[in-house]
């Protein structure tokens, strides 16, 4: 068929361009679109901070079959890959003697995150259980005081337990008195991390990175009022313990593997 359209001879086309006949009937072949491409490309544009493994789970949960080989090759031809972040591994100076997480509800991490909104400094309260990595407890306002947070604290125990470890920084916060009675008359000890250490908290941080690449990028602070950024920060949040595939947990969701764990 090629032959009419090009008026040469197979033979000529592959001596000129130095190909066997295989390859020339295979690149002049009509290209076949796998209908799992669609499926995938919906995900993608959903979800655009998500790598072909979490598409993976995805489609199982659908109840597509399917190669996880399979999926990284459509996720390719679709060139829906992502830049790869440059590693920011930092040395520590002396050991780090901070509890390792090895059950629900062991270690719960607080940290705040900050941005600004129309010239105000909004806070996120985010905890986190470091074991379970489900987020236990959140609060979003332009003033979080040490009450407010042991509020949050509180309703996070009433919801799941108590933990045995509350790890912070060394915020004001954190070190207000209220707070820390409250933690030693529930027996909880306040861990906190050595000050300009922040990888000692690792769990926070490694949140707050796919907290801001996935739902504070997507948002237009500038334009949206408090109210919808509030919806849409709690919204994430919900949809990171109850839908969202986490690598540290083999592409558990949060929640479930909160309950699978007990």
């Amino acid at each position: 068929m090629f032959l009419k359209e090009f008026g040469l001879p197979a033979r000529i086309i592959c001596e000129g361009f130095s190909i066997s006949r295989a390859k020339l009937y295979r690149l002049l072949a009509p290209s076949k679109i796998d209908p799992l491409s669609s499926t995938m490309a919906a995900i993608a544009y959903e979800h655009p901070e998500y790598g072909y493994r979490r598409i993976h789970v995805l489609l199982k949960r659908e109840g597509i079959k399917v190669n996880h080989k399979k999926v990284y090759r459509i996720y390719s031809q679709l060139s829906l890959q992502k830049p790869v972040k440059a590693s920011r591994k930092l040395k520590c100076s002396k050991p780090i003697h901070l509890a390792t997480p090895e059950y629900p509800a062991h270690v719960w991490s607080a940290d705040f995150l900050e941005l600004y909104l129309r010239g105000r400094k909004l806070r996120i309260l985010i905890v986190i259980d470091d074991f379970t990595r489900l987020v236990v407890g959140t609060l979003v306002d332009f003033s979080i005081p040490a009450s407010r947070v042991l509020l949050v604290i509180e309703k996070s125990i009433a919801l799941y337990s108590r933990p045995r470890i509350f790890r912070t920084d060394n915020g004001s916060e954190f070190k207000e008195w209220r707070l820390n009675r409250f933690l030693s008359n529930a027996r909880i000890r306040h861990e906190f991390i050595e000050k300009g250490k922040p990888q000692q908290n690792g769990f926070s941080e490694s949140f707050n990175a796919r907290f801001e690449d996935e739902c504070l990028r997507m948002l237009d602070l500038n334009l949206m009022p408090l109210k919808e950024i509030k919806q849409a920060i709690y919204g994430w949040i919900k949809e990171y313990n109850c839908q969202r595939p986490h690598s540290s947990i083999a592409y558990e969701t949060p929640i479930r593997f909160h309950i699978l764990s007990y």
